[in-house]
């Protein structure tokens, strides 16, 4: 009969990674193939381009990967054969480059290393959600935070509140008490012994999450809705029976897990400066993310096209319609866009080439959306 207390808390562990990267894969499949309206971008400009049954096929080499690693954790070469068929999957498209995909494979990554070594195991597991949560929340200390999410998305959307009382500057501004909550929740994790109540906090949190982000809220980007319920599932593994994961100095002398330092902790720090990208650094829903708009004039030849027409007036043109892509690839491949600029002039690029015909322009557009926040790709 299944139990549960036949597995140690790695296996756990390992199991609901399993259970939410299939789910996350099955909700996004569309961003695993190419044929989809938004293009492929790879990461490497070296690489040709695949067909969609070569992109398939990985997809479901993945997809089987994952179901043989939850049966069979104790196999190895399962984990090689995984790794290899996911890392090349991801090179042949920014888009699959998610928050999520890249702490799970950090988690693999960990039970790797440290299947047989619990203790090291829960506590770089610990350790990675707590920064997490820290980057999470100092990427949220912005105006764009507060005008897009905690005003737009949340008070607007989700609690339905009066435009006018939205202007109001204790309410507006009291959206940074949500981003110092989630700073909290990482400084707690990371530096207290005692991190039972801190766990309940951030399950309260990801459960709040879900009803925002869900069908009873504003249902918006499902490829995290998994994601939350994993982190929810990973406290209460780790911290339910036992308050105690402690990580002191000495963490930082083993070599494995002075490397894994180095990623998700100091490396995040240069994406403040613009040296890491944003999704690597767990920038999740800043609000301050750049935008990327197309404008075009001819946008009814192309009726795939336009019904991502948007409403937003991005520039001062009297004529043509403008497209948030970022809308594009939340609404077709149901995951968020890569925010970067060197990733929105690759996007350019390849888009002219699926779409020859189409006299298009392409814009970066910064927070607040101001003329002169707003710049042309060449």
């Amino acid at each position: 009969m299944f139990s549960l207390k036949s597995y140690s808390k790695e296996e756990l562990l390992l199991k609901i990674t399993c259970l939410a990267w299939l789910a996350g894969k099955i909700i996004t499949w569309k961003v695993w193939i190419s044929d989809r309206l938004f293009p492929i971008i790879p990461v490497l400009d070296c690489f040709p381009e695949f067909s969609n049954t070569f992109h398939s096929i990985l997809f479901a080499f993945s997809l089987l990967g994952l179901m043989l690693i939850f049966l069979f954790p104790e196999k190895k070469y399962l984990f090689g054969f995984f790794f290899f068929i996911e890392i090349f999957s991801c090179l042949l498209d920014q888009m699959r480059w998610q928050p999520w995909e890249y702490q799970y494979m950090l988690l693999f990554l960990f039970f790797i290393f440290y299947k047989k070594n619990t203790s090291q195991f829960l506590e770089l597991l610990t350790f990675m959600l707590a920064f997490t949560y820290i980057l999470s929340g100092i990427h949220k200390f912005n105006g764009g935070f507060l005008h897009n999410i905690w005003r737009g998305m949340i008070l607007h959307r989700f609690f339905h509140f009066d435009k006018n009382l939205l202007s109001n500057t204790y309410i507006h501004y009291s959206g940074l008490i949500l981003a110092f909550i989630e700073f909290a929740l990482g400084i707690g994790l990371l530096l207290l012994r005692k991190k039972k109540i801190i766990a309940l906090l951030a399950i309260a949190m990801h459960l709040f999450l879900l009803l925002l982000l869900g069908p009873l809220g504003i249902n918006y980007n499902p490829s995290v809705w998994p994601w939350n319920l994993a982190l929810i599932l990973f406290l209460v593994v780790l911290f339910w029976n036992s308050n105690e994961i402690n990580i002191s100095y000495s963490f930082l002398k083993n070599k494995f897990n002075f490397a894994v330092f180095i990623l998700i902790g100091v490396m995040p720090c240069l994406g403040l400066m613009g040296f890491w990208d944003g999704f690597l650094s767990f920038k999740v829903y800043p609000g301050n993310s750049k935008l990327l708009v197309l404008y075009t004039k001819n946008i009814d030849a192309y009726p795939e096209l336009a019904i991502y027409k948007s409403k937003k007036k991005f520039l001062k043109k009297k004529d043509g319609a403008t497209v948030n892509l970022g809308s594009v690839v939340m609404r077709e491949l149901k995951v968020a866009i890569y925010s970067e600029e060197r990733i929105y002039v690759k996007i350019k690029r390849e888009w002219d080439e699926k779409f020859p015909e189409q006299k298009n322009e392409f814009y970066i557009c910064e927070y607040p959306f101001k003329s002169d926040n707003i710049k042309k790709i060449p």
